[in-house]
Order: C-alpha cells, then structure tokens, then sequence
C-alpha cells in the first residue's frame, strides 16, 4: 500500500528532529573527550573509527537501501518474506566482513603503526558487524513507515552512546571507552528494533525476486564503497603522512559538518522511500526541491562558517582553534556535498542505481587528485578544499546523469544549485584568505546572506511555505478527516 505524502513529511520532522537531539549528544561526548584525553588517544578513537566504516561499508553490499527500495514500493506485497531475506543475507555479509577485518588487523596497524591505535585497531571489525545490522534494522523500521519509532531510537542510541562515553572518560578508559560505548548502543538499538517488529527477523534464504534485489543492490554497493573512498581519502593520507595529531583536528573540525551531513542522513531513508513510492519526480517540482534545499543549506552553513573560530575553542579547547578554517572549509562541503546524495536519491528512488553508480565515478577520480595535490602542502584545510571542489564538480556532473537528455533540465538543475554555492565559496575564499576581526566576519557572512537573498536561492515564500506545510500537517494529525459510510 503506497504511504501518502503527509506521511512521509511526518517521517522527514520526526527522524530529522531526534537526530538533532543524537547529533547535540554526539558533540557533547567528543568536546569532553579532547579535554580528558590526549590527541593521540582521539586520533586513534577517529582512526578506529575510519576502519569501521571502511568494515561496514564493504560489508553491507548494498542492501540497507535496497530493502528500502522493495518495502516502501507499492507492489511490496510480501513484506515479511522480502525483510528476512535481506535481514539473512546481511548477517552472512557482515559475518564474512568481521572475519576478514579481523585477519587484516595486522596489515593496517602496519599501515598507522601507532601504539594508540594498535591497541584498539581489532575494535574496527566488531563495531563495523553491528553497524551493519543496525543499518538493515533501521531500514526495515523506513519500510514499515514506522518513522516515529526511528526517530526515538536515533536519539535514544546517540544519548545512551554519551552517557557511556562520559562516564567510561572520567574512569580514565580513554578511546577504548568511547570505543565500546559505540558497540553497546548499536547492540541495543538492534534489540529494540526486533521488539518492534520482530516478524521480519528471520531466517530465509530464498526469495522469488532474490536475485534482483542482490543485483540492485550491487549497484548501490559500488556507489557506497566509492563514496566512502571519496570522503575517507583525506583521512587516510592524514594519518598516513602527517600523524594521528593532524587527523585528530581535522576530525574535530569534521564534528559539526559531519553532524549536519548526520541529519541528512538521518531522513535520506526517508527520502528514498518517498522517492521508490512514486514512479518518476516532475521537472519542475525536481528543480524547485534543488534550489530550496540547496539555498536553505547555504544560509545554515555561512552562518556556522561566521562562528567557527569561537565554536572550535569553545568545544574542543584552544588547543583545537588552528582547526578553525578547517571547520569553515567543512561546512562548505557539506552544503553543496548534500545536493548530490539528493541527486543520488532521485536516481535510485525511480530505479536506476547503475546511474547513480556512474555519478559517482568521477568523483573519486576528482577527490584522490585533489586530495593528492592539497594535503602535503595545507594539510587539514587542504583535504576540506579537496572535498568541496569535488562536491561542486560532483553536482555539476549530477545535474547531468538525472536530467539525461533533457538540456533545459540540465541548466536548471545546475542554476538551482550554483545560485547557492557561488555565493557560499565567495565567502570560503575570503575567510581563508582574510584574517578577518569578528565585526568584519559579521559583515561578510551578512553580504553573503543577501547575496543568496539578491540571487533568488532563498526567498521569503520558502519560509512561508515551509512553515504552512508543517501547519497544515500539524492540524491534519489533531483533526483527522471525517469518513463517510454509504449504506
């Protein structure tokens, strides 16, 4: 049965609300680890960190956003069949994952041969196991549209993941602590989800329709592992040849952009399943979305990028305040980087992964180059730049793969976006540039508002808009319309 549009805006408000709450609890946790440990035990926590997701990354294989895809479809008639399928043949991948990781221990702690991160490297495997499965859960949780549930269990994880982190902190467990705070909370997110809906978790290894949903989500899975490539090149080449201290500030500037990208995240499963529930996105409703988003990003990104020197000492200490135009470059990224996982949405919400596998491609190629070139010479802020530009060139190249042949599509998909990201990279380049007083970073981030104001990327209809829609929506779920019965 198709889920209605106000459904899945409900979706959109609660899961992206209750990650605000697990994205303030995540900051939290990480100002309080910089000023109870040392950079090389933080470097080693981010660096464990990078394995994991390299882990879950390979282990996934595509599936989480598959079982999306076919559960939020209109046709998905046998729902319980479909998620024990895909619920087994995740935990035979991130079985073989774990097993594989394990054994690779060695050679990575060959890689980073640093005695903080050699004594927890083998943590990478177990966390990446359970995020793996917490994934599919959570997209399971998408597909059933239960969206209030996975809202609570967003937040309740970052939360529970603080209180353990602080605590184990002040009992002088260092990065193992935060380590393990991160395994117990996926452990229990996993559990509740099978409280919630425990018919779909099973075991089932046949399915009528089994081999397609793997060779989608092969497709998915190549968009995944080259994603991550793309974003981690600049972590792994930092800790390669800088040191775990250059990793460890660059991961704390990494804290607020990433935590905004975490939102996103947060209701992209929402997004893809609004997309696979309808066949095809107008134009003009496509371009529109574009311009809106990409505007209203640009807006809380140059306001960030204005108080980013304060907010890098005020969380992580003045010992972290040279991360400051890092933290500025970031949130750059984000904004733009943001507009192409919606492209990549679009295209695997109307079915055509092996489009947004060829989105991806070039990307790659642009970010190792870039990253290559920026790292040795600026460090931190150079792997940030390395990644806006690839994001900017990345948005170019997807305006072109959704649009196809449709030139005008193309041009405006490109207006909508460009409108908000000149404006924000105008702003990026003079703060890099500039050693700028608070009053004269007042005044740029103010020029640049009313530039993205001058530009017609934000308007005052979209505020009006927004807020109607939510209004609306609000008053629809307090008085719920009368039915008639014919007799």
């Amino acid at each position: 049965m198709t889920k209605s549009t106000s459904q899945y805006f409900q979706g959109i408000l609660w899961v992206g609300s209750g990650n605000v709450l697990g994205m303030v609890a995540a900051l939290v946790t990480i100002a309080v680890a910089v000023r109870l440990t040392s950079k090389e035990e933080i470097g080693a926590y981010f660096l464990v960190m990078v394995v994991a997701q390299f882990g879950a990354i390979l282990g996934d294989i595509g599936l989480k956003n598959t079982a999306i895809k076919m559960l939020s479809a209109s046709l998905a008639s046998d729902a319980v069949h479909t998620a024990r399928f895909l619920v087994t043949v995740t935990l035979i991948s991130s079985l073989a994952m774990a097993f594989v990781l394990t054994i690779a221990v060695p050679l990575v702690t060959k890689l980073w041969p640093y005695q903080e991160f050699r004594e927890h490297a083998w943590l990478g495997a177990l966390i990446a196991f359970f995020v793996i499965n917490l994934q599919m859960a959570s997209s399971l949780l998408v597909g059933a549209g239960k969206f209030k549930e996975l809202s609570g269990l967003n937040a309740g994880m970052e939360m529970m993941k603080a209180v353990i982190s602080v605590t184990a902190l002040l009992c002088g467990f260092g990065a193992s602590g935060l380590l393990w705070a991160v395994i117990l909370s996926r452990i229990v997110g996993i559990g509740l989800v099978w409280r919630l809906i425990p018919s779909q978790f099973g075991l089932c290894l046949r399915h009528p329709e089994g081999m397609a949903m793997l060779k989608f989500g092969g497709w998915l899975y190549g968009c995944s592992v080259l994603s991550l490539v793309m974003v981690k090149a600049s972590d792994t080449m930092l800790a390669t040849y800088m040191g775990i201290g250059a990793l460890a500030i660059y991961s704390a500037a990494m804290q607020l952009p990433s935590a905004l990208l975490r939102v996103f995240e947060s209701i992209r499963p929402v997004l893809l399943g609004y997309a696979s529930s309808r066949e095809n996105t107008a134009p003009v409703r496509l371009v529109e979305s574009v311009r809106i988003g990409a505007g209203l990003l640009a807006v809380l990104a140059a306001i960030l990028m204005g108080i980013a020197d304060p907010l890098m000492t005020l969380l992580f200490s003045p010992e972290y305040g040279v991360g400051a135009k890092v933290m500025q470059a970031l949130c750059a990224w984000t904004a733009i980087s943001i507009v192409n996982y919606y492209f990549s949405i679009t295209l695997i919400g109307n079915g055509s992964p092996h489009k947004a596998f060829i989105l991806i491609i070039p990307q790659v190629i642009i970010s190792i180059v870039t990253t290559w070139l920026l790292v040795p010479s600026f460090q931190g802020l150079g792997a940030a730049i390395a990644l806006t530009i690839t994001s900017l060139l990345g948005n170019m190249i997807g305006a072109w793969v959704v649009a196809g042949n449709n030139r005008a599509l193309f041009l405006s998909l490109n207006a909508a976006h460009l409108r908000a990201a000149l404006p924000l990279l105008t702003l990026l380049i003079a703060v890099c540039v500039l050693e700028s007083s608070a009053g004269q970073m007042v005044g740029m981030v103010s020029a640049t508002l009313g530039l993205l104001v001058l530009l017609g990327a934000v308007t005052v209809d979209d505020g009006r808009q927004l807020l109607a829609a939510a209004v609306k929506h609000r008053r629809q779920k307090i008085s719920p319309p009368l039915t008639s019965v014919n007799t």
